[in-house]
C-alpha cells in the first residue's frame, strides 16, 4: 500500500476517533446533567416531604396536649405547641433537616421574636367577621392618613357584605365608596365573604405595601374572636378601640410576666370563667379571668374604666384556640422547600365553661389551607 494511502487511512482514523470523542463528551455531559436533574427533583421531593412531616410533628405537640388533658382550653404563647425549640428547631427525618418556626411580632416596631411552634390564627384579625372599628385601627396602625383608613375599613366592609350600600361609621359618616362607577380598579364590590387574604388587594385603596405590612395580622378562618393570651399589641389596640391606646400593651405586659418576655415560662394566661388550679413543669401559673368584675392587679397598671372596656368586648374575646397556622421548612443538599398549612382541630378546644370538664381524648383535624413554596 502506498505511504499516500496509509496516511489517508490515518488522517481519516484520527478524524472518526476525534467525532467519537466528541460525541462520547456530548453523551457524558447530557448524562451528567440527567443525573443532575434526577437528583434535584429526588432531593426536591426529599426535602418536601420531610416539610410535611414537620407539620405532623408540630401536630402532634398539639395532640398530646389534648390526650394528656393539659389543654385546659386554653392557648397561650408560653405553650409547647406555640414555642418549643428543643422539639421543633432541628427535626431529622431521614437526610433532611426540618423546622417549624414564625415571627412572632409584637410590636411592628421591634424586631420579631423567632418562634419554633405554631402560630395561633386567632391571634389574628379575621377580615370577613371584624367591626369597622377594629378593621379601621389596624389599617389606621399602617396608615398615617386616619380618614384614608377609615374609608379602606369601609371598602373592605362593602366588598364582603351583600349589598351595595356604603358603609358607615356608626356615627352616620360614609366611609365606604358612594360611587362605585368610579373605582379606579374598574370594578364594584364582590358582596361576598373573603375566601383567601390575598383578596384583599382587590379591594380599593389596599396597595401592595399595604397589603405586605397587614398580611401578618389577617386572617379568613376562625369565628372572628380574637385569642386575648395570643393576639399581639397591634391586634389588641385594633380591637380595644384608639381611646383606650395603651391598653393592649397594659394587657402584653402583663403577659409576658416578670422577665417581660412573651413564650416564656414566667408568662400569665387569662381564661374566660373559672379555673382552680394551673401547675406547668416550671411552677404555678398567673391566671386572670375575663369575667372578673375588677382587675384587682395593680402593678400593671390597667384601669378599671379599661378593665370595662376589656368585659364589654368579652364576646369578641377567647382564651383558647383549635385553629393553628404552621410553618415548616426542611432543607437537603441545598435544596429548601416550605410548606404552609392552617389545620382546625375538632372545636373541643373553645373558652372554658364553668362546670365542663376537660375530655383526654386525640381531636380530629382538617387541612383549611395548603401551600408550598
Amino acid at each position: 500500500m502506498a505511504y499516500s494511502e496509509r496516511g489517508s487511512i490515518m488522517i481519516v482514523s484520527i478524524w472518526i476517533l476525534m467525532i467519537l470523542s466528541l460525541l462520547a463528551i456530548g453523551l457524558a455531559f447530557r448524562s451528567s446533567i440527567e443525573l443532575k436533574l434526577a437528583a434535584f427533583h429526588m432531593n426536591t421531593s426529599k426535602a418536601f416531604y420531610a416539610a410535611r412531616g414537620a407539620v405532623v410533628v408540630a401536630l402532634g405537640e398539639k395532640e398530646r396536649e389534648y390526650i394528656e388533658g393539659k389543654s385546659l382550653q386554653i392557648d397561650a404563647l408560653s405553650e409547647g405547641w406555640s414555642r418549643n425549640e428543643e422539639v421543633l428547631k432541628s427535626i431529622d427525618i431521614g437526610e433532611c433537616k426540618a423546622a417549624v418556626k414564625y415571627d412572632y411580632i409584637e410590636d411592628p416596631s421591634e424586631e420579631p421574636v423567632v418562634f419554633y411552634g405554631m402560630q395561633d390564627e386567632y391571634a389574628r384579625i379575621n377580615i370577613n367577621e371584624a367591626p369597622f372599628g377594629t378593621l379601621k385601627g389596624l389599617i389606621h396602625a399602617f396608615l398615617d392618613d386616619e380618614d384614608d383608613a377609615a374609608g379602606i375599613a369601609g371598602n373592605i366592609i362593602d366588598w364582603r357584605d351583600e349589598d351595595n350600600t356604603p358603609t358607615e361609621d356608626g356615627e352616620g359618616r360614609i366611609v365606604g365608596l358612594e360611587d362605585y362607577a368610579n373605582l379606579e380598579k374598574g370594578y364594584g364590590p364582590k358582596n361576598q365573604r373573603f375566601r383567601s387574604a390575598e383578596e384583599l388587594l382587590l379591594v380599593e385603596g389596599v396597595t401592595d405595601d399595604l397589603f405586605s405590612e397587614i398580611k401578618d395580622y389577617i386572617t379568613i378562618f376562625g369565628d372572628g374572636k380574637i385569642n386575648i393570651n395570643t393576639a399581639n399589641r397591634v391586634c389588641l389596640d385594633s380591637l380595644f378601640g384608639e381611646a383606650y391606646a395603651s391598653l393592649g400593651d397594659k394587657i402584653v405586659s402583663w403577659r409576658n410576666g416578670v422577665d417581660g418576655e412573651p413564650g416564656t415560662p414566667d408568662d400569665r394566661w387569662f381564661t374566660k370563667g373559672p379555673l382552680t388550679v394551673i401547675e406547668s413543669e416550671h411552677g404555678m401559673v398567673a391566671v386572670k379571668n375575663v369575667d372578673d368584675e375588677q382587675w384587682l392587679d395593680p402593678f400593671a397598671g390597667v384601669t378599671s374604666l379599661e378593665w370595662a372596656r376589656v368585659k364589654a368586648l368579652k364576646d369578641g374575646i377567647r382564651s383558647g384556640s383549635n385553629i393553628y397556622r404552621v410553618k415548616a421548612e426542611a432543607s437537603v443538599r441545598g435544596i429548601t422547600k416550605k410548606v404552609e398549612a392552617v389545620i382546625e382541630f375538632e372545636d373541643l378546644a373553645g373558652d372554658m365553661v364553668s362546670g365542663e370538664e376537660v375530655s383526654n381524648k386525640r381531636r380530629e383535624y382538617s387541612y383549611l389551607q395548603w401551600r408550598e413554596e
